[in-house]
């Protein structure tokens, strides 16, 4: 059964408020966790710890300091990625600074004490599971025997989550709208579900590269803004409808033009390799990664190499790659911010990564690396990938690299053709501004 399927045919109601799009993200990553043939392991232990700590926390929602005085002029953002994530984190934090009259919900610690650290009003919902909230459910066409522990666990998350947004919007009053980041993730998806319920405005926001399929078939809010023309076009193969898609780009890239041509001119060429997470991609593309990059590695050492892991890769996969790092010229990056590390780069290596658009914006060349059809010049892929340079093999890859460093036209019309592709996928910046504007349009004509 597909995702989308899945999604039609299992309905799940917590206090009149659909909660089963908290599942879709455990849905979708489910085929691979099955692939990588996984027993009881440390990560399974920690989890069943985490739920015995669990029982012993209280259901409360706690602010950092005293709330607005109108709740219902507030805009809310849901923010539930970490302040360290920040190629995910910086598609709200510059609307949360330029908004004026922001309040952050949160079911993240190190996003109340992030916020909390910057005076800026902020509400933390501590979770509680209750099993005896199970039979209050309403299940429709889905066996509760069918689901498991960790779906059993974000179902009772997302019940408390409802619980407390009721007693929230009791003691204070409505906000004027509500902005999650992707609303297809558990708490999201509740934050976004529930405001819906109540008839409040709700926004979503592009955050990652789109896809056909997949969990891009899904939003939950009234609108979502995306990127650009062709996320747009994408949503709307998906199934989204139109008048849902709001192509006004992102406000993560309104403060990078000063950085553009940081670091230029030193005197090692740099390349930086970007590295997914296994739990996407499986256990085959982490072992084909890890083999190709130590070799080319070390049979090219006139090269300086940044290793720069996806947000989400486990410490246990990241650790494979230490020992490449005993080399002089191979660093393992631990930066929260990859703008700053692009920067510190000449070429950026991606596999189907929105960490190819931070290049391109910062106008680095970008080489998708292991490309499976990298010999199939009539592939189409309807991305980024579309455009850039392509390698499937070591010798590939150190003749593009090579060419790259020496041939000064080669280098312009690859960022040429870069710089067009941009044009069409992300609206120029700044952004902020215009996204705010429509928010305020909107939650504006729901008060009228």
């Amino acid at each position: 059964m597909d995702l989308r399927e899945w999604f039609d045919n299992n309905h799940i109601e917590y206090s009149g408020v659909p909660i089963n799009g908290a599942l879709l993200t455990k849905k979708y990553l489910e085929p691979l966790n099955e692939s990588s043939n996984r027993t009881f392991s440390s990560r399974n232990a920690r989890f069943y710890a985490h739920q015995i700590r669990n029982m012993l926390k209280i259901e409360k929602f706690a602010s950092s300091r005293d709330l607005p005085d109108k709740i219902d002029r507030c805009i809310v953002f849901a923010v539930n990625f970490s302040p360290k994530d920040y190629r995910h984190f910086s598609h709200v934090l510059p609307l949360v600074e330029k908004a004026e009259t922001p309040l952050i919900f949160t079911v993240r610690e190190d996003v109340f004490r992030y916020f909390r650290s910057r005076n800026y009003p902020v509400c933390m919902f501590y979770l509680k599971e209750r099993l005896k909230e199970m039979k209050k459910f309403s299940f429709r066409d889905t066996a509760y025997e069918l689901l498991d522990a960790t779906e059993k666990a974000t179902l009772l998350k997302s019940a408390s989550l409802v619980r407390l947004l009721e007693k929230f919007s009791d003691c204070f009053s409505f906000p004027r709208c509500i902005v999650t980041l992707q609303d297809f993730h558990p708490f999201d998806h509740v934050f976004a579900s529930f405001f819906n319920s109540r008839k409040i405005p709700t926004v979503t926001l592009q955050h990652g590269k789109l896809q056909l399929g997949g969990l891009w078939q899904f939003v939950f809010s009234n609108y979502i803004i995306c990127w650009g023309d062709i996320s747009a076009n994408i949503l709307q193969q998906n199934g989204i409808p139109k008048q849902k898609i709001v192509p006004l780009g992102t406000a993560k890239y309104d403060d990078l033009e000063e950085m553009i041509f940081q670091n230029e001119g030193k005197d090692r060429f740099t390349v930086q390799i970007g590295i997914q997470q296994e739990s996407v991609l499986g256990n085959d593309y982490g072992m084909k990664t890890h083999a190709w990059i130590r070799s080319f590695i070390e049979e090219n050492s006139d090269y300086n190499y940044i290793l720069k892991f996806h947000p989400s890769k486990a410490t246990s996969e990241i650790n494979k790659y230490k020992s490449m790092a005993q080399n002089k010229n191979v660093t393992i990056s631990r930066a929260n911010n990859p703008n700053k590390i692009i920067c510190e780069s000449d070429v950026v290596l991606t596999y189907r990564s929105g960490l190819a658009l931070d290049a391109m914006v910062l106008q680095r060349p970008v080489i998708e690396y292991l490309e499976e059809h990298g010999n199939n010049p009539k592939q189409i892929f309807g991305d980024y990938r579309d455009i850039v340079l392509k390698v499937n093999t070591a010798k590939d890859l150190y003749q593009v690299l090579n060419r790259l460093k020496t041939d000064k036209g080669f280098k312009q019309k690859t960022l040429n053709a870069q710089n067009d592709y941009i044009r069409s996928e992300l609206k120029r910046p700044p952004c902020a501004e215009k996204i705010l504007e429509f928010i305020y349009t909107i939650s504006n004509s729901k008060r009228t």
